[in-house]
């Protein structure tokens, strides 16, 4: 096959050019797609009517009985909606299984709340905040968050990239540890992204002005870098740091919360 594909491309005078994801944003999406669910869309569109025919009335009908027997939560609801002289029945299903229905009907093929609330009412079903339990379970699906760029925008991972030794620089404390004679208890880490050098400096607290005083110090000995990284720790992300950047002419970078593995340089370290 792939001989096939050589030989048809051999008809063609071109070259080959990269172009990197952040640049190339439509194709570069589409190539990270999920298949299509063609069939689960047929099945949502074509074989549930929007009306409820016999042979669904009768399904309606049989589980109405089955909730109305449950005479502690009282599930049966009915809502007549007239149209066209017809009336529709919709059935309030029991609390513990929506949850579950809202899901199934959105898994059919990762559409908005409102193709959600319209599946659901196309199989006869109704409760009270439907529409905001169907966005509300919208806007936590991951997929949906991950391939829905139109508003948000298409931000690929990109890598650390580090030009030279100690331009770009990560930190983090180890500690609280076993205390030392002289008073010491906690380990500054200083991790050089180029060429994976660690510098370490004994602390006796995680104050902002002892780290400060500490990075100083590195500096002196190694360059200021262009760039700093780090986690959210308040020793870190605090006014005199701040200060400190900014009248040094470095640019801060944080990690996002709960996940080291953004600073994972100086957290391997």
């Amino acid at each position: 096959m792939m001989i096939g594909w050589i030989e048809t491309l051999l008809d063609f005078d071109f070259d080959v050019v990269h172009i990197p994801g952040i640049l190339n944003k439509l194709p570069d999406m589409l190539s990270r797609l999920y298949p299509p669910l063609q069939d689960s869309y047929k099945l949502v569109e074509d074989n549930v009517p929007s009306k409820l025919n016999n042979r669904n009335k009768k399904r309606v009908i049989a589980k109405r009985k089955k909730y109305s027997r449950d005479k502690i939560i009282n599930v049966l609801a009915t809502k007549l909606v007239e149209t066209k002289n017809e009336c529709t029945d919709y059935m309030t299903p029991p609390e513990e299984e929506r949850d579950a229905i809202l899901r199934e009907t959105h898994s059919f093929g990762h559409y908005g709340y409102q193709a959600i609330v319209r599946g659901i009412h196309s199989r006869g079903m109704h409760w009270t905040n439907i529409y905001d339990e169907a966005k509300s379970i919208v806007s936590s699906c991951n997929e949906c968050q991950k391939h829905n760029i139109s508003k948000r925008g298409y931000h690929p991972l990109t890598n650390v990239m580090a030009n030279r030794p100690f331009d770009h620089i990560s930190i983090d404390l180890a500690g609280p540890l076993p205390v030392t004679d002289e008073g010491y208890l906690f380990l500054l880490v200083v991790t050089d992204i180029c060429t994976k050098y660690v510098v370490i400096r004994a602390l006796k607290n995680k104050q902002s002005d002892t780290i400060a005083k500490q990075l100083i110090s590195i500096f002196g000995d190694y360059g200021f870098p262009r760039i700093i990284q780090s986690d959210n720790g308040t020793e870190f992300r605090n006014a005199l740091m701040t200060s400190l950047s900014k009248n040094l002419g470095i640019d801060r970078r944080y990690s996002t919360a709960y996940h080291p593995q953004g600073n994972g340089s100086a957290e391997a370290s």
